[in-house]
């Protein structure tokens, strides 16, 4: 897609959910959530339409894509994906957790939320790509934090805070949200990928530091061959990349409201919990 393009014909979102309806047949879920009149569409909105393989949620309306939804918050409530609580892997490492994330100042719910996200709170976890253990680290995001041996759980949970905290570091959002969002996309697939993504929406005229709106489309790009072969860090499994955002940060509201207040967790608390 042309930057002048880009910038000259972004439509209206109202003009977008019609446009939806008509050009992408049944690989489109549609849910109207309230009724609009969309105005009259351009010749180049609807190119511009064509050229998406991502969803969209706008003006009332939600349209998925090839199974893959981008949120919009300030249009769609967001509903939480069902997750399982994970009590008994808290219990188990409650102390770890607590402790590498108050180092690291970080909240451990989110900690906590990662971890059951990328292992399910299995210390012995490896992934075809060789990231291993509990926070799933690979072996030279250890080194970069400074923590190697890697493999005991504390000092998995210890590498994997340090190189989130990293990620916070590198990436700053609009809001706490997208701060989030950002830190985690980053550290899912690596934040050359996000830097690529970044460098595509500030191209594309869109907002560098909102996710739901802006960063969360523009990344589902990178698995476009007519894009990701221009870009430094090349293809990332994008669609896999967004679930994942919104599944932590969901877990992470779980965990928030579970343990309002709570600065650090407590073995007999969440043993207890578990318990149940």
């Amino acid at each position: 897609m042309s930057n002048a393009v880009a910038r000259a014909t972004r439509p209206s979102l109202a003009a977008i959910v019609l446009l939806a309806l008509f050009t992408l047949g049944s690989s489109a879920v549609v849910e109207p959530l309230a009724s609009r009149v969309a105005p009259e569409p351009t010749r180049e909105a609807i190119a511009w339409i064509h050229r998406q393989n991502w969803a969209v949620d706008v003006d009332g309306w939600r349209i998925e894509v090839d199974g893959v939804a981008v949120p919009r918050a300030a249009s769609v409530g967001r509903s939480e994906p069902t997750i399982g609580f994970g009590g008994a892997g808290l219990a188990l490492y409650a102390d770890s957790i607590g402790r590498h994330a108050a180092e690291a100042g970080l909240d451990w719910r989110l900690v906590a939320a990662v971890i059951a996200e990328e292992s399910g709170f299995d210390a012995d976890a490896l992934s075809p790509a060789g990231a291993f253990g509990l926070m799933q680290v690979m072996s030279a995001a250890a080194r970069d934090v400074g923590v190697f041996p890697y493999r005991d759980a504390d000092s998995n949970i210890k590498a994997g805070v340090r190189y989130l905290a990293a990620m916070r570091e590198q990436f700053a959002g609009a809001t706490e949200r997208d701060h989030l969002a950002m830190m985690l996309a980053a550290y899912n697939m690596g934040p050359g990928h996000l830097r690529d993504a970044i460098e595509l929406a500030e191209d594309r005229g869109y907002s560098t530091r909102r996710w739901d709106d802006s960063l969360a489309a523009v990344v589902l790009l990178l698995e476009d061959p007519s894009v990701h072969r221009d870009l430094r860090h090349g293809y990332a499994q994008a669609r896999q990349v967004v679930r994942y955002v919104e599944r932590v940060l969901a877990r992470h509201t779980v965990y928030r409201r579970q343990f309002p207040g709570v600065a650090s967790p407590s073995v007999a608390m969440l043993g207890q919990i578990a318990s149940r």
